[in-house]
């Protein structure tokens, strides 16, 4: 009886393992591709706006690495001024209220203060009822209003 149940748990962890190099593969190729979208900045962002997710892409958009994005406030890096403000009350109303965003054309800022003309969409990712991230793309227009 106890080799038996040996066998099954021995069996079950092997499961586990063989599910779980899965899942991580599956993770890893996503994270390849997200990175490498050349043309679509992926911004990911916890609850309090801080961001958990910055793809190369939006490093040549708006200028900083994913080093120096991760952790910070999207609205200090990519908004300035009056748009900074109108920017942090849409992204608070959605976070408080549940209001979505609506996908739009956007000019945010670069590092270097240029504008930089995209189209944004929005949507949560939820994991529970308590915890979301907030995802944002940035498609970049500038070939398209050339």
């Amino acid at each position: 009886m106890r080799r038996r149940i040996r066998e099954l748990v021995s069996g079950l962890e092997d499961l586990v393992a063989q599910r779980t190099a899965q899942l991580a593969g599956s993770e890893q190729r996503f994270r390849l591709v997200a990175n490498e979208l050349p043309n679509v900045g992926i911004i990911g962002l916890d609850r309090a706006r801080r961001i958990v997710f910055w793809n190369r892409t939006c490093e040549r958009l708006y200028g900083w690495t994913g080093t120096e994005a991760l952790g910070r406030s999207i609205e200090t890096l990519a908004a300035e001024g009056p748009e900074r403000e109108a920017f942090r009350e849409s992204l608070r109303g959605w976070i408080e209220q549940g209001r979505p965003i609506p996908s739009r054309e956007a000019v945010f800022r670069h590092r270097d203060g240029t504008a930089v003309q995209v189209y944004v969409s929005n949507f949560l990712v939820t994991a529970t009822a308590d915890d979301y991230e907030l995802f944002s793309l940035h498609i970049d227009l500038a070939d398209l209003k050339r």
